[in-house]
């Protein structure tokens, strides 16, 4: 397998952001994100991998790792933003191997605890078919286990979670609030710093202002601001 180029935004910095995104979605998804911390003096990377071809496994291992290697070679330090499966993608690639320049981790509605709505989705070869085998990896063993064993993240974590659902056809089959693919509950991720609730959608929170000024917060100061109302 060979990875797509990746985007970057570069500053003279010996610090970077390296941003995975989500199921379905491609590296502009994280542009907003990536262009704000760009702004602040960080370079950026933006990691593209085929999501829906291969299961989290092949993911991690034929696309994330590769493009780690150059850019562990020109930097210090690496923090990292991953958006939903690019969460779980960073969380198995730490499992099976070190990163010494390890900074920290923002995960924005990640599944960490399993997805319900994955496993009751998975069910029917229609959205196996549309999602690819990496739905059937997000699910969970009765309703409240992972299927994805992974242990407790090794650095520095903040978790931002949503709690505005734009598809009300999908939240009806998540039992817990939810932000339309992910509940609040299953983003709890063993060994995370930080964990905040917004009042954001799973999908527009990659361009909300109010999530990127946490995201900005957390890189910057190993806190969130704090969240009112």
């Amino acid at each position: 397998m060979n990875t797509r180029p990746i985007q970057q935004q570069e500053n003279d910095a010996s610090e970077c952001v390296v941003l995975i995104h989500g199921l379905g979605r491609t590296e502009r998804s994280m542009s907003s994100i990536s262009k704000h911390l760009s702004r602040h003096g960080f370079t950026t990377y933006s990691i593209s991998y085929p999501s829906r071809k291969h299961n989290a496994h092949q993911l991690y291992e034929g696309y994330i790792a590769p493009a780690l290697g150059d850019i562990l070679s020109k930097h210090t330090k690496l923090h990292f933003v991953t958006h939903s499966l690019g969460g779980i993608l960073l969380r198995l690639l730490l499992e099976n191997s070190s990163i010494p320049q390890l900074g920290r981790t923002v995960m924005l509605c990640p599944p960490n605890q399993g997805s319900e709505l994955a496993r009751k989705l998975s069910q029917f070869s229609v959205f196996r078919y549309l999602a690819g085998p990496v739905l059937t990896d997000l699910g969970t063993h009765n309703k409240n286990k992972p299927l994805l064993n992974v242990g407790a993240f090794p650095s520095s974590l903040g978790v931002i979670a949503g709690n505005c659902s734009l598809n009300p056809l999908s939240s009806s089959l998540i039992s817990n609030t939810d932000d339309g693919a992910v509940s609040i509950a299953e983003t709890l991720c063993p060994g995370m710093d930080e964990h905040i609730v917004m009042p954001v959608s799973h999908t527009f929170m990659l361009h909300n202002q109010k999530v990127i000024n946490q995201i900005h917060s957390y890189l910057y100061t190993g806190s969130f601001q704090s969240v009112r109302g």
